[in-house]
Parts: structure tokens; C-alpha cells; sequence
């Protein structure tokens, strides 16, 4: 079954590069109802993060920012912290404009502590690049 999730998962970022967000979607919905019901957190976390990705594509803003938030949550749980910030990065680099004064504020102070320590120098570059932006608009 998580080997099924995982696959669907993948097909979910395959059909958004492809533009296919119907079938994302479908896709997307398929490996999260099957990884809520397992001990795949970090997995879950990796799917709610694409399924936000797939709502944004979709304009369910909404619905993304729930996703993207709880794939956040989720990560944290589980000690992946930079999945957890990459989450919180999609949400600020995606939805600033849906997004209160504070919470770009407080998604900003998270993500700095989130990649405090990431050895990834293109993350890094994207969240400076993001909290950058965003610190512009306060």
C-alpha cells in the first residue's frame, strides 16, 4: 500500500509538471487517503506538500494552504525539518497574496529557523530570495 502511495505520489508531481492538474489531483488524493491510514509520516508530509502544490495549480487556495500547512506539521513531527520549511516555502513563495501581514511574518521566522542549518545552497538562495520579497511588503 505505501509503495502504491509513493507511486501515485510521484505520478502527482509528473502530471503538474505536465500541466495535467485534473489528474494530479486524482493522483495526489489516492496517495494521501492511503498514507493518513499507515505509519508513513514522513511520506504523508511529502504527498499533503504536493497535493498543496496540486490545489495551487487548481486556484483551491484554501485547500492549499490546509495542505501545505499540515505537510509542515507533519514534517516537524517526524524531525524533517527541511521538508517542513520546503512546505512552508511553497505557502509563502506561492500564496503571499492570500496571506495576512503576520502570517508572512511568522511563516519568514519559521523558514529562518527551518534552514538555519540546511547544507542545500539553492534552498537556501530560495528562501532569502522569499523572506527578501516578503520582508519588502511589511
Amino acid at each position: 500500500m505505501v509503495r502504491g502511495a509513493q507511486v501515485n505520489e510521484t505520478l502527482a508531481r509528473l502530471y503538474i509538471e505536465t500541466e495535467r492538474y485534473p489528474l494530479a489531483q486524482e493522483a495526489i488524493n489516492k496517495s494521501v487517503n492511503t498514507l493518513e491510514h499507515t505509519d508513513g509520516e514522513a511520506l504523508l508530509a511529502e504527498a499533503l506538500t504536493t497535493n498543496g502544490l496540486v490545489e495551487i495549480k487548481l486556484g483551491n487556495f484554501a485547500k492549499a494552504k490546509s495542505s501545505l500547512q499540515a505537510g509542515c506539521n507533519v514534517a516537524e513531527r517526524c524531525g524533517d525539518y527541511e521538508g517542513a520549511g520546503r512546505a512552508l516555502l511553497i505557502l509563502l513563495e506561492e500564496l503571499s497574496n492570500q496571506l495576512e501581514q503576520t502570517e508572512k511574518l511568522q511563516i519568514s521566522e519559521k523558514l529562518k529557523a527551518l534552514f538555519a542549518t540546511t547544507q542545500q545552497p539553492a534552498l537556501k538562495s530560495r528562501v532569502k530570495k522569499c523572506i527578501r520579497q516578503n520582508d519588502r511588503e511589511f
